[in-house]
């Protein structure tokens, strides 16, 4: 399992599951630290030391003065840098709260140096990012009508940070800007969540690849939000727009979302689209990408609730949390979608275990 993987890494490392121990402060020139999800080992998280060059679509860290990594954006797990001018007197307390995972205490601080104004630019941001972080990990530890209560103030704060740097070659506006939609989206606030990714699209800086993601962020909120009639059209906007990839992990992901827009604009409950369920399937079977595998059973899990066959869609939600949940976001929202597959098949008792399960794999 995802959570229990990352919980020994964690201890292995000798670090908390949402933060790291080292020291800010450590002068010039001082080495950088990057933990990060590598993509060539199952996602699996590594922590790597070096210097770090950013941009809106991720990092370069330089190993030794020699060889470079690059680490996309949507893969950065946590940066702590050798150098933040203006931070030594607080590192202490502000170490103590990341490692232990003390997401009030945290915000609390960091919002207090946000506060004091920060001239250095580098260290303003890095303050501004763990405060919109720990406003969310607060928010995201709650359920029902207490999540409902704190998550507008956590996407205020997510949205007003990416914002604000989405000029500035920020590699955090891609995280917190998935961040907000995914909270949007569970308050059922899908219009929104749609425009966040619209937005992200758009940022300066961001490699196709991300912009094509962000594109397809967009139509997913739409298609969740059953709205086929504005869906539809916008997936073929977007296949015929000009550099849209005719093959690899994109193209997959297209695939699947013209499936479930399509088989939802003709709104046929109770009845499984043979022709679509079949292009989903066949997805799924032949690429060799397992982050897709599990966008391929989440949106199929997505078009069965969508069509009232809330059995058949427990099964491939579950599929992605069991066995295909090596991305961190297609397991909360199938974690977030099987509460509504139970509840729809009358099992009050496994949706409100789901409901109360969900906090804790989004802290995993």
């Amino acid at each position: 399992m995802l959570v229990r993987r990352r919980i020994l890494l964690a201890l292995a490392f000798g670090f908390a599951a949402v933060s790291l121990p080292w020291a800010f402060g450590q002068g010039a020139g001082a080495t950088d630290r990057v933990r990060f999800r590598n993509p060539k080992k199952d996602y699996a998280e590594e922590v790597i030391l070096g210097s770090v060059a950013e941009s809106a679509g991720g990092l370069k860290v330089t190993l030794n003065n020699k060889s470079v990594v690059d680490i996309a954006a949507p893969n950065v797990v946590f940066v702590e840098y050798g150098s933040l001018p203006g931070l030594d007197k607080v590192k202490l307390d502000l170490n103590s709260a990341e490692n232990q995972g003390a997401a009030a205490k945290a915000k609390d601080l960091y919002a207090a140096e946000v506060k004091k104004n920060p001239t250095d630019p580098k260290t303003k941001r890095y303050l501004e990012y763990r405060e919109a972080f720990w406003t969310a990990k607060l928010a995201d530890a709650k359920v029902g009508k207490d999540f409902e209560t704190d998550a507008p103030a956590a996407i205020a704060k997510l949205t007003g940070f990416a914002q604000e740097y989405a000029k500035k070659n920020a590699w955090e506006v891609w995280p917190t800007s998935r961040t907000a939609a995914r909270m949007n989206a569970e308050l059922g606030k899908f219009s929104e969540a749609a425009t966040v990714y619209s937005f992200l699209a758009k940022v300066d800086g961001l490699p196709a690849d991300l912009k094509w993601e962000a594109r397809l962020g967009e139509v997913e909120m739409l298609v969740r939000s059953g709205n086929a009639l504005t869906s539809v059209p916008l997936v073929d906007e977007i296949k015929k727009a000009a550099g849209f990839p005719n093959s690899g992990p994109i193209a997959e992901k297209m695939t699947v979302l013209a499936a479930v827009a399509k088989a939802l604009s003709e709104k046929k409950t109770k009845t499984k689209p043979a022709a679509e369920v079949k292009a989903i399937e066949d997805v799924i079977a032949k690429t060799a990408d397992p982050v897709v595998r599990a966008y391929g059973h989440n949106l199929l899990g997505e078009l069965y609730l969508q069509l009232d066959l809330p059995r058949e869609a427990m099964w491939e939600l579950l599929r992605v949390e069991v066995v295909d949940n090596l991305d961190h976001e297609e397991v909360v929202k199938a974690v977030w979608r099987l509460a509504d597959a139970f509840q729809k098949q009358g099992d009050e008792n496994r949706a409100r275990a789901y409901r109360e399960k969900l906090p804790t794999v989004k802290g995993s």
